[in-house]
């Protein structure tokens, strides 16, 4: 293992740690990379220029931008610092923390989100069913912490709760799905092993009927789900019953616009979740 590999693993394995961090600034430092070191070094000291006149403050993160802006290829490794947009990547002390990528993106060149060290949050925008067959494949996708699909449909659900490399997935959007999954693929997703960490699912518009709300209340997936979004699909005062019957204190987020549950279903959502519920 070189220097810097020793350096970038010391990172990984203390993440909430600024002093690994900071080693590693000294070692860029030495090795002609001051750019990505005055950035580490910028970020790390960020909560100590508290006490600094405002102006001094707002000249140190005007800095920082400007390196954002202007020298991403000297703060990302690799081609990913030429092809990545300001508006799509956070930074947190100094490395990569959040990136969004399209599916196109990510397939083109894997390796390089998979070598980024510590490890992002990586997004995927526009799933579509051109890219999914090399997507799904691809290990990298350890990466991966929410997906946005675009036009698979049942199929898709089925290979995505299958699919054993997406342990770290915690948000799955399907509102732009030109195909529905409709109740199987959500039962897919809903009995999925392999999606340990998914709290954040999106499916409106995706043919749910009330079969699949009772299904899905029923499986590991409902007791881990933060927000779910069943905007409208064809449910009735069923789904409303499922709903209030199930356990449900981890949920912080029921979206379920444009459903008719009659005014008694609806009186019963809103008296189980209360603000977390929107109609």
């Amino acid at each position: 293992m070189s220097d810097e590999d020793a350096l970038l693993a010391a990172i990984a394995a203390h993440p909430s740690e600024d002093t690994p961090r900071l080693a590693y600034a000294d070692w860029l430092d030495e090795h002609d990379r001051p750019i990505r070191a005055e950035f580490i070094r910028l970020q790390c000291g960020w909560e100590q220029t508290a006490e600094l006149p405002g102006a001094d403050r707002r000249k140190r993160a005007e800095r920082v931008q400007f390196l954002i802006k202007n020298h991403r290829r000297d703060l990302i490794p690799g081609p990913l610092g030429r092809d990545l947009t300001a508006p799509d990547i956070t930074f947190d002390r100094g490395f990569l923390s959040k990136l969004q990528v399209t599916a196109l993106q990510f397939v083109q060149q894997p390796g390089e989100f998979a070598r980024l060290c510590p490890r992002p949050q990586v997004s995927i925008r526009h799933l579509t069913a051109t890219w999914f067959a090399r997507f799904i494949v691809r290990p990298e996708l350890v990466c991966v912490t929410s997906i946005a699909v675009n036009s698979p449909g049942v199929n898709a659900a089925r290979a995505l709760a299958r699919c054993p490399h997406l342990e770290r997935l915690e948000t799955l959007d399907w509102t732009m799905g030109g195909n529905r999954i409709g109740d199987a693929g959500l039962g897919a997703l809903a009995d999925s092993d392999a999606l340990s960490n998914l709290a954040h699912l999106e499916v409106p518009g995706n043919e749910i009927s009330d079969a699949g709300v009772e299904c899905l209340v029923s499986s590991p997936l409902w007791r881990r789900l933060k927000r779910l979004n069943l905007a409208h699909n064809d449910l009735t005062a069923a789904s409303a019953d499922h709903l209030v019957s199930a356990p449900a204190d981890q949920l912080e987020a029921l979206v379920l616009h444009g459903i008719n549950f009659g005014s008694a279903g609806l009186r019963r959502l809103a008296r189980r979740f209360g603000a977390r519920s929107q109609f």
